[in-house]
């Protein structure tokens, strides 16, 4: 395995954790190669190993790019004896009591070591633990102290971009979905009411045109709320004349890989539901349709990270949110400061204040005067200034009692009511009170 240096950074950082800590979490942004660090950890590792998957695809994708002698861990499937083992966590937490004791379990997508099913798995030894995510945050946005002991931030989204590993993403808004009278269930929005707030022909009609207006011809991906939102809104494609399919959990295995095989192809959209968020390496995806709305910071940015994977004559991808996560969130390529300690969220996400949207090209921006898009200025917003009687009253007795306070003689504080304009019996008064 080839590594580049931000990689071979990245191992030699989780080195020194673990010589400190049990448990480490590496946080890389979606394409930064999670799999082939992993990967190589495990291939110099001298004990055995066990990696964690959640997806077929993933388990998949571990077996390709380690390349060597690695055992899997599937249903219907003997238990492997290999030093190397990568599972599907459904089938190893079944199968405990079969598996030789690991030296190092690795977690792919550690955003969900928090669940039940995987502390079952990593409580049952005492290995050293190795997760890996792009979004180390709860749905909730809670963060993963209950899993991890220490974390190892590698490199950014803008460092990746700045080196050419990944593309820049640019972020429209074309419209704002109201999203106020909708459910919080789970710590993200109601599906079914996201359903019947979202697919109506009137805003699918909306999401074609603004695909023919802003990524024309370039492949993409639209992320929808449920199976029956992806197949309406492919059909709305193809009517526009734009080859579309619908993808999902639940279709047969081979039907979704062929239809993922075609994109570029005799397939220009992919509308997926809950399937490409994670797990899938696509690098050709030129723009990313976002339909649903999410306050999870991290399904966000899985969903917005499937379009940055470079390929050959792509320098930029396309960001179509209609849903208004890019307000809700901010800029992809933001810090966002993750903890392990991070707080349960409560309530609803509030819009960002980093970002801009320009109401003349729907372009989504750092908040400047000007659209760095389409170079449209502005307007200033009006300053209104609100009297708030009763805080004036406040601030007033504040500052009155310094001056009292300031007043220590009796002499003083006859001046002070006099310039008050008081009787002086409250000098008196005060003073007397005092020497009590």
């Amino acid at each position: 395995m080839i590594l580049r240096e931000y990689q071979t950074k990245a191992i030699d950082g989780l080195r020194d954790k673990l010589r400190q800590h049990r448990r480490v979490l590496l946080v890389l942004p979606t394409g930064g190669g999670k799999t082939v660090i992993f990967n190589h950890i495990a291939a110099k590792a001298t004990g055995r190993v066990l990696i964690l998957v959640h997806r077929v695809e993933l388990l998949r994708q571990t077996v390709d790019k380690y390349g060597g002698d690695i055992g899997t861990i599937e249903a219907g499937k003997p238990t492997p004896t290999n030093r190397v083992i990568v599972g599907m966590v459904q089938t190893v937490v079944n199968r405990l009591h079969e598996i030789e004791p690991p030296s190092i379990i690795i977690i792919d997508e550690a955003h969900h070591a928090n669940a039940t099913t995987w502390q079952r798995i990593v409580n049952n030894w005492r290995s050293y633990v190795i997760g890996v995510t792009a979004t180390p945050c709860r749905a909730d946005g809670s963060g993963l102290s209950e899993s991890f002991d220490s974390m190892l931030i590698g490199a950014t989204m803008t460092d990746l971009i700045a080196s050419g590993y990944l593309v820049k993403p640019r972020c429209f808004a074309p419209a704002k979905i109201d999203t106020s009278q909708i459910r919080i269930q789970m710590g993200d929005f109601h599906k079914g009411d996201l359903v019947e707030a979202i697919n109506k022909p009137t805003i699918t009609g909306g999401v074609v045109s603004h695909y023919t207006k802003l990524a024309e011809g370039k492949t993409a991906v639209v992320f929808c709320i449920s199976v029956q939102h992806a197949i309406d809104v492919a059909e709305a494609f193809n009517k526009a004349g734009h080859k579309a399919a619908a993808i999902y959990g639940n279709m047969p295995g081979d039907e979704r890989d062929r239809i993922v095989s075609e994109l570029g192809k005799s397939v220009r959209v992919l509308c997926s539901c809950d399937l490409i968020s994670e797990g899938f390496d696509v690098p050709n995806i030129g723009a990313a349709i976002l339909l649903r709305p999410t306050q999870s910071k991290g399904l966000f940015l899985q969903q917005v990270g499937r379009a940055l994977r470079p390929s050959e004559g792509k320098t930029e991808a396309i960001i179509i949110d209609h849903v208004g996560n890019c307000q809700r969130h901010g800029l992809p390529t933001d810090d966002h400061g993750w903890t392990l300690t991070a707080e349960k969220r409560k309530g609803r996400v509030q819009d960002s204040e980093s970002v801009h949207q320009c109401e003349k090209c729907f372009y989504i921006y750092e908040r400047s005067k000007i659209c760095p898009e389409c170079k449209h200025e502005r307007a200033p917003s009006p300053r209104e200034i609100e009297q708030r009687e009763g805080e004036l009253i406040e601030i007033e007795r504040v500052e009155k009692r310094k001056e009292q306070g300031k007043a220590q003689t009796l002499d003083d504080l006859i001046k002070l009511a006099k310039a008050r304009g008081y009787n002086i019996g409250w000098a008196y008064k005060i003073y007397h009170a005092r020497k009590r």
